[in-house]
Order: structure tokens, then sequence, then C-alpha cells
């Protein structure tokens, strides 16, 4: 009688699992090994919950963010430096705001600014991508006449502990080379090798030179080929080494400006419309990815 009434004053207070029970009084049933494994479970989320939490005490808040851009001080100390410029101008906040709907920021070359030693766009744009969690992807729009548009993907807002959390991220950017920008490349290689074949059949005296000119292009297209083969893995090392290079609490706790970059760089020459179209999706993609913390 004296048990039943303990269990019935602790009951509203605990979950049945985790009410004690008297030695010998009880049999272990189904239904206990069952709580017990409840039990177990719960811890585990809760540790789960709480290793997240501390792989996220380096990421700024929302706020903060904004504040920087403002040139406000943040709330948190550390999130911001006197070093790194993060106050933007009339004509960077509106890319701003653009990137915050796209995913991606564009920048004019590399947004530097000389009177602020830097590119306050692209550091603000990072900052907001390590409080969101997400890859921080770039648009560099090249300029001059023979302006080249370069896409860079920079990883370390994930803030990888592991190399396997590098892995997901490695294997989309790469079908990103394979599928959009190699085949743009192989097109391109085509139509200057047909041009070359027209000009040669229009001009006979000098056919043969121009044939024989033709052929090179397209051994190098071949070679270029190899040559991504090859350095494409060599990069992925690069990644781990710089990954390795920083301690475990640098990466839970740092500022993300104090952090490395682990930048994937597309180089979108001949195609002035592909850098966005691959910002796009390397933006949809990645966003798929399991986001760890």
């Amino acid at each position: 009688m004296a048990r039943s009434t303990f269990t019935a004053f602790l009951s509203p207070i605990l979950p049945p699992h985790t009410v004690p029970t008297i030695r010998g009084a009880v049999s272990f049933s189904s239904s206990s090994t069952s709580s017990f494994s409840s039990s177990s479970s719960t811890q585990n989320d809760r540790a789960s919950v709480l290793r997240r939490y501390a792989y996220a005490k380096g990421r700024p808040s929302l706020d903060d963010v904004e504040r920087l851009s403002h040139g406000q001080a943040a709330k948190k100390r550390g999130t911001g430096s006197r070093n790194i410029c993060h106050r933007l101008n009339e004509m960077e906040r509106k890319e701003f705001d653009l990137a915050k709907k796209m995913g991606f920021v564009q920048l004019r070359g590399t947004g530097y600014r000389r009177e602020r030693k830097g590119s306050p766009l692209a550091n603000i744009h990072r900052q907001l991508c390590d409080a969101l969690g997400r890859p921080c992807i770039e648009v560099h729009r090249g300029l001059g006449t023979d302006a080249v548009d370069e896409v860079v993907v920079d990883l370390s807002p994930y803030r990888p502990v592991g190399p396997v959390e590098l892995d997901a991220a490695w294997e989309v950017c790469e079908s990103l080379e394979n599928e959009l920008l190699l085949p743009a490349r192989k097109s391109s290689a085509t139509a200057d090798d047909a041009a070359v074949v027209a000009a040669a059949a229009a001009t006979p005296t000098v056919a043969e030179g121009a044939l024989a000119e033709a052929a090179p292009v397209a051994e190098t297209t071949i070679e270029e080929g190899k040559k991504d083969a090859v350095v494409l893995p060599a990069l992925r090392a690069q990644w781990e080494q710089t990954r390795q290079s920083f301690e475990e609490d640098d990466w839970e706790k740092k500022p993300i400006w104090d952090l490395p970059v682990l930048s994937y760089v597309y180089d979108c020459t001949g195609d002035r419309g592909l850098a966005k179209k691959i910002a796009q999706e390397a933006h949809a993609r990645l966003g798929k990815l399991k986001r760890k913390r």
C-alpha cells in the first residue's frame, strides 16, 4: 500500500519510466525494458542537442549580422572585428538584400573597396551564411572587355569537425562541375574548331595550315579534362589539410572571420550567363543536404 501511494505521488511529476522501484518488488518485464531503452534514447537525444548547440557557439545571430552591416557593434563579443570591414554602403545594401532572397551574392570583381581595405559585402554575406549554417556562394562578375565570371563556393560556414561532413558537399560541387561547366567548355571548343575548319575551307591557300591548327585545340581540350581529373581530388585533400590545421574547438567557437576558407571555384570563361546558373544550382542542391548544426 505504501509503495502504490509513493508511486502515485511521484507520477504527476516524473515520466513513468523515471519512477523509482524497490528492488525485488517487481520483475523486469518487456514493458520495463522498453522504459529503460526510452530513457536511454532520451539521454542520447539530449546529448545530441547539447553537442549541436556547442558547435553553434561561434555562429553569430541574425540580429548581430544586421547590426554589423550598419556599422554598429554586435551584442555578442567577438562576432565582428575592427580589422574586418562589414559596414555596407547604399549600393552594397541593395546587393545584400538581393542575396538574402537568392541565396548567393553578386560582386563586382571581388567586391574590394580601397578605402575600406577589403570587401564589406563579401564579409557580411559570409557572416550571414554562418548564422544560417549554409555555404557561402559568391558570383565574381568580371570587369573589362575580357571579363571572366567566377563562382566561389565556400563551405567553411558548415564548420566541419570531421571529414565526412565535407564528403556530401564535395560530391555536389563536383557534380556541378561535370554537369554544367565541362559541357559548356566542350561546346565552346567545338564551336571554335568548327570556325577554324570553315575558315580553312573558304581559303584554300591556308587550308592545310588551318586544319593543322584545329587538331591541337581538340587535344588541348582533352588534356584540360585530364588535368581537371587530377586537380579536383587534390583540392579535396587540400580541404582536409586545411580543416585539420584547426582544432575541433576552433571550428566550434571561433567567429567565421577567423576561420579559413574552404572554396570550390568555377571558372566560367566564355559564358557570362553560366555563372549565375551554377550559383543557383549550388544553392538549391547544397541546401538539400542535412544540416548537422
